[in-house]
């Protein structure tokens, strides 16, 4: 009986020993790295909101001193442009295909691809309808505020992927 109540207890401490490495491991893959679910959130919120023009909203998305080139992509809208958003269909939609974080685990890039938007052109022409390009967003987490934002150091240019 002894030799019973004793490996009961052996296999009681190992189950609840596993279900809590299994806890901690879950709530790891949950948070991620300083939040990531945050981080896509904000990668998302910014890219929809940069791409379809709605740069005051954008702004709520990346750090200070990003604010300035929000602000210049603002100051290029002509009212052809605004013509030509009038007429599209349907809003830009971002897709996030990964995230790649700097070892100091403060700075990071989102790879994305952004469909069915209008990129702005050069000065005196009018922007230009873009099914599909790919971009890489750069994002610093800002412990002041305990969040991922958007820093981008000049207007967003697409990228060329390697198959």
């Amino acid at each position: 009986m002894k030799a019973v109540n004793q490996s009961y207890k052996r296999l009681h401490c190992a189950t609840l020993a596993l279900a809590l490495c299994m806890g901690v491991v879950m709530l790891m893959a949950s948070c991620g790295r300083h939040g990531s679910r945050q981080l896509k959130r904000e990668v998302d919120s910014f890219a929809v909101n940069y791409f379809n023009w709605q740069y005051h909203k954008a702004f709520r998305h990346v750090t200070p001193g990003s604010e300035i080139w929000i602000a210049y992509a603002a100051s290029q809208v002509h009212q052809a442009d605004i013509d030509l958003l009038r007429q599209k269909e349907k809003p830009a939609t971002c897709e996030i295909h990964g995230i790649d974080f700097d070892d100091n685990d403060s700075t990071a890039v989102a790879h994305v691809t952004i469909r069915d938007f209008l990129r702005m052109d050069t000065i005196g022409r009018a922007a230009s309808f873009v099914a599909s390009a790919d971009y890489d967003i750069p994002l610093r987490f800002m412990p002041e505020r305990q969040k991922w934002m958007v820093n981008i150091q000049a207007p967003l240019r697409p990228v060329k992927r390697m198959e």
